[in-house]
């Protein structure tokens, strides 16, 4: 997925592959982890903690060649401890994605993924935290 924004303070996200046909059996709110994303989008807009509206008209190309507007951007509530922010809002986006790169960013942490399952590695804590679980080929968030 790539966005096309029509400003340089713009924020844009990326989905690594376009084989999407796999994501109709997930959850309905798991969060795919993925690792060429740059950054996070819901189209959820009841999930957000708190949210502004994007001010300048960006837009986000799927999989399938179609651009679709961010409506708006903030924080959500991953879990009692990861709290994501800048969360993309778009309506048309048909799943939750966790870019594992503004993840471990955000969180000073390494995303690790083994066959498995993805988890957090916190060096300054020394400890260990399991994000998700691989499902069919994806790693998946699952929240309740």
């Amino acid at each position: 997925m790539v966005v096309t924004p029509h400003t340089k303070d713009h924020h844009s996200a990326y989905l690594a592959g376009k084989s999407y046909c796999l994501f109709t059996a997930k959850p309905a709110m798991s969060w795919i982890i993925d690792s060429g994303a740059t950054d996070h989008i819901t189209p959820h807009l009841h999930l957000f903690q708190s949210f502004i509206p994007v001010s300048r008209p960006c837009f986000i190309t799927l999989p399938n060649g179609k651009n679709v507007q961010v409506q708006n951007i903030g924080t959500v509530a991953l879990n009692t401890n990861i709290m994501l922010q800048d969360v993309l809002h778009v309506p048309k986006f048909h799943f939750n994605l966790l870019s594992a790169s503004k993840l471990a960013k955000h969180l000073s942490s390494n995303v690790v993924f083994t066959p498995t399952c993805c988890s957090l590695q916190d060096h300054l804590r020394n400890n260990q935290l399991v994000l998700g679980n691989e499902t069919a080929g994806m790693y998946l968030v699952d929240v309740a």
